[in-house]
């Protein structure tokens, strides 16, 4: 073994608390798809509180345990007799794990390594986010100099009750990390500031600046990696992202779940359509004031990837709905994009209806020259397209954007809590 020769490309992943390789969600899987040998190209770390933490880290929670239940005296021996491990809820409770985890992969991964060869690849969440970052600065001081993260909603927990898993070391990206991705989840369970929410604080210093891709994402924490209730459509965009990330830094991966533009699109479409409904349906409070997102109150889009593959996937459409484009923009092509996206992306199509209207209101008569009249007509255009409008019904509602009232759209004009529409709306 020992003359073997180091992996080029080394994977660890870092499960959240009470998380460990059995259970369901996106870490675990993308663990158990991960090509290689445990313990020397792929490495798996339990977050605190599982039964796979318990055993990995058997003596310093049976420690624990036994120092707890002696100083609860009769209460300790009650807890005892009922088989209660006061060791995993310590470290449920504190995170007490996470520092044994990232003491231990400094040993084992770096052991795995050739300093200046070896790439390490690194993907957790929650608190094996933080693990995350963990790693990646005791490895760049083992020499590793090339480390990717990717980190779904980094929570160590709120500094003031946490302050321990607020070192330096969580909390700042080293130079050696490369690429950094982050996904952060806009929402969190519970009605009022809860233990929970207060506890769910997420991980933003690191990330600002534009070293990160940062992907906002409406949803509680959990919604991250499993399926939601309401929002199940987040974790497969994050498998897919992550998936992505892996492949494009040397891991190999068994079983893969690569979506299409055209997937993602629609998943997107969906997550908008229908997250104002699910968040209050499921009782979600906001943490958008700990998560920049500048397209949160868009009329079409949930963030910046979202516009992006939209662009990317339909980009006539695209040009269509964005007012900058001083061309002609309603062509055969745009036909041909508006009737795919009415055949292949239902749910994109609802969204697109819902804010045409907004926009077309906003953007005529009052404007006196062509232009803003002309941009009117396409999104009509678009909007017919859409709607299976006949070409006699398209140009009658045309027509209408030639009055001073459309009342024809009146109906559509409800704008998403808080947005700006204008004639010049350059962030559609």
């Amino acid at each position: 073994m020992a003359n073997l020769p180091k992996p080029s490309v080394v994977t660890v992943f870092c499960a959240g608390t009470d998380y460990d390789e059995n259970s369901k969600d996106v870490i675990a899987k993308l663990y158990a798809a991960t090509e290689g040998q445990p313990g020397v190209d792929r490495f798996f770390y339990a977050g605190p509180g599982s039964a796979g933490a318990a055993k990995k880290h058997a003596g310093a929670v049976a420690a624990v345990d036994s120092t707890v239940k002696m100083a609860m005296g009769p209460l300790g021996a009650v807890a005892n007799k009922a088989g209660v491990n006061l060791g995993r809820i310590v470290d449920t409770s504190t995170g007490m794990s996470m520092h044994l985890n990232v003491a231990a992969a400094e040993r084992e991964v770096s052991a795995a390594c050739a300093p200046g060869v070896t790439t390490v690849n690194l993907a957790g969440w929650s608190r094996g986010a933080v693990t995350c970052i963990g790693i990646a600065n005791a490895l760049a001081k083992r020499g590793v100099d090339k480390i990717n993260l990717f980190l779904f909603d980094p929570v160590p927990g709120t500094e003031a009750v946490n302050l321990w898993n607020w070192k330096e070391h969580l909390t700042t990206v080293p130079d050696a990390v490369k690429n950094l991705t982050v996904l952060l989840m806009e929402q969190e369970e519970g009605g009022l500031m809860t233990v929970k929410e207060l506890l769910l604080e997420p991980l933003r210093k690191p990330f600002a600046g534009g070293t990160a891709t940062v992907y906002p994402m409406p949803g509680r924490h959990n919604s991250a990696v499993e399926t939601d209730a309401y929002l199940p459509e987040i974790s497969t965009i994050g498998e897919h992202l992550c998936t992505a990330f892996l492949l494009a830094h040397g891991a190999k991966l068994s079983r893969t779940r690569l979506l299409s533009n055209d997937a993602l699109v629609e998943l997107y479409g969906s997550v908008k359509s229908t997250k104002r409904k699910a968040t209050a349906a499921a009782g979600y409070t906001d943490r958008t004031f700990a998560v920049d997102n500048a397209l949160r109150e868009s009329l079409f889009f949930v963030n910046r990837h979202h516009k992006e593959l939209f662009a990317t996937t339909y980009p006539t459409v695209a040009q269509v709905l964005d007012a900058r484009f001083e061309v002609p923009r309603w062509n055969a092509t745009a036909a041909d994009e508006a009737r795919r996206i009415r055949g292949k992306s239902p749910m994109m199509k609802a969204v697109l209806v819902a804010g045409l209207g907004s926009l077309i209101a906003a953007r005529i008569p009052s404007f006196p020259s062509n232009r803003p009249r002309r941009d009117a007509e396409d999104l009509v255009r678009l909007l017919a397209e859409l709607e299976g409008m006949t070409a006699q019904q398209t140009e009658t509602a045309i027509a209408v954007t030639q009055t001073p009232a459309p009342s024809l759209f009146a109906p559509r004009i409800q704008p998403a809590r808080g947005a700006t529409i204008s004639a010049a709306d350059s962030d559609w």
